[in-house]
């Protein structure tokens, strides 16, 4: 079964909107923690990452790696190839800002200063 990864992130994305469960764990995920990520440095780049900050970072990719991998399993692609479409395409916007801030600290230290700033 060869598998429309443009058709693959629209299902997921309506998964995501109504996954009230995962919603859930991520809004309490990110509300305990965001206040504990600095703003951009003074060229607006990411801070130096400290030892607390790389935990919660495996944390939270652990917690939402977890549910896409279950999702993706039933759907018969791997991780991999949905993170490499994911990088390369512009489809879902916020959905996918989700999912890339769990392959890279940058991303996902974004992710929480955006979310304490809002």
């Amino acid at each position: 079964m060869t598998v429309k990864m443009d058709v693959l992130v629209e299902e997921m994305l309506e998964w995501w909107l109504e996954n009230e469960e995962l919603g859930e764990k991520l809004e309490n995920f990110t509300g305990k923690h965001c206040k504990k990520f600095p703003d951009p440095n003074e060229k607006g780049e990411c801070p130096e990452q400290t030892p607390e900050l790389m935990a919660l970072y495996n944390e939270f990719k652990d917690l939402l790696e977890n549910e896409i991998v279950a999702y993706l399993n039933k759907k018969g692609v791997s991780i991999e190839d949905f993170y490499a479409y994911c990088k390369d395409s512009e489809a879902g916007d916020g959905f996918l800002q989700w999912v890339l801030a769990a392959t890279e600290y940058p991303m996902f230290w974004r992710t929480m200063v955006d979310e304490k700033n809002r």
